[in-house]
């Protein structure tokens, strides 16, 4: 439902008709298992320094505290957006319930790294970016 969700605000940004968008589920709870915690959080770090793509986050406090200090100044450049009601709401599922409060969408930086020269980075950096903003709107 997070994608369905998300889908409402991005556009075809490949132009074959269809809005696909992604989530990648990285969260990880601070009082679990360390075992699944640390598997995580190598999940995690592949996708940050692997997927050209993965430029918005679903992140809470203390995973975005956490990103924040992986690279020298952070990950993320702009402040994150709390997502509201009604996220929580269009997301919810009758087995699940709703997803736990206090999720943000965050960005990750991408001038000054190593994707500010990569075109299909940028785009779908500039793509979050505008979704972000129809759903501050909403």
């Amino acid at each position: 439902r997070i994608e369905e969700y998300l889908e409402n605000y991005s556009t075809d940004l490949d132009g074959d008709g269809k809005v696909n968008v992604s989530v990648i589920n990285c969260s990880f709870n601070n009082d679990g298992n360390p075992q699944y915690k640390n598997t995580v959080l190598t999940k995690l770090q592949t996708q940050i320094v692997g997927n050209k793509e993965a430029v918005m986050f679903m992140v809470d406090k203390d995973a975005y505290d956490y990103m924040q200090t992986i690279a020298e100044g952070g990950i993320f450049g702009a402040e994150p957006i709390v997502l509201g009601e009604d996220f929580y709401n269009k997301t919810e599922t009758e087995g699940l319930g709703k997803l736990p409060e206090g999720l943000m969408l965050a960005l990750r930086r991408v001038d000054g790294t190593m994707l500010e020269n990569e075109e299909r980075t940028k785009a779908v950096y500039n793509e979050c970016k505008n979704m972000i903003e129809k759903i501050k709107a909403n």
